[in-house]
């Protein structure tokens, strides 16, 4: 679920939670918000992210300190199908996975986007049987990281420049290959 919805829902399920593990793959919403709103003290946060459809994800995740080691060796196994899960010690930790591999994968989608929009090349959309936004707005919550990794890269031109670079080279390709045939002026 989306976090902008989470406590709504976590308050109609509340009273079905008790003591059960609560693990979340939720960004923005701390373990501390989970355990007031699912009224669960037993919370393990963790962020995987698009990779893990490949099984080459790098998570972090969080367990509040009244999960059990086998509680937490529990979701770490639950997740490591998906790659490589990391105990960070603090929830705030998690703030930097979901910065760097967390948002990462958008960027990287975005940034193939205009290069696919720049080649004119659809081959990777057809591979991913997709639209190419669509793996980078899948991931997107409005106003969450990858939001704001999307916004920055779009204001500051990042995408026009890789457009335009790849323009360029194609239109050099084409010049170079015409000089490779002139004969010499020797």
């Amino acid at each position: 679920m989306k976090p902008q919805i989470f406590v709504e829902l976590a308050a109609a399920c509340a009273p079905y939670f008790g003591a059960a593990l609560q693990p979340s793959a939720m960004v923005d919403v701390k373990s501390s918000a989970i355990a007031r709103a699912s009224g669960s003290t037993v919370g393990v946060r963790t962020m995987p992210n698009t990779p893990a459809l490949f099984g080459r994800d790098r998570a972090g995740h969080y367990a509040l300190p009244a999960v059990t080691a086998a509680e937490s060796a529990e979701v770490e196994a639950h997740f490591s199908p998906t790659g490589q899960v990391d105990g960070v010690p603090r929830d705030d930790d998690l703030a930097a996975v979901t910065a760097l591999s967390g948002s990462d994968p958008a960027h990287v989608f975005y940034v193939l986007e205009a290069v696919m929009q720049a080649t004119a090349q659809r081959a990777l959309a057809a591979a991913l049987s997709e639209a190419p936004d669509t793996p980078w707005a899948r991931v997107t919550s409005m106003r969450g990281p990858n939001h704001a990794v999307i916004s920055a890269t779009g204001a500051s031109g990042a995408n026009e420049a890789v457009v335009s670079a790849l323009t360029a080279a194609q239109v050099r390709a084409g010049e170079f290959g015409r000089e490779a045939h002139k004969p010499s002026l020797r």
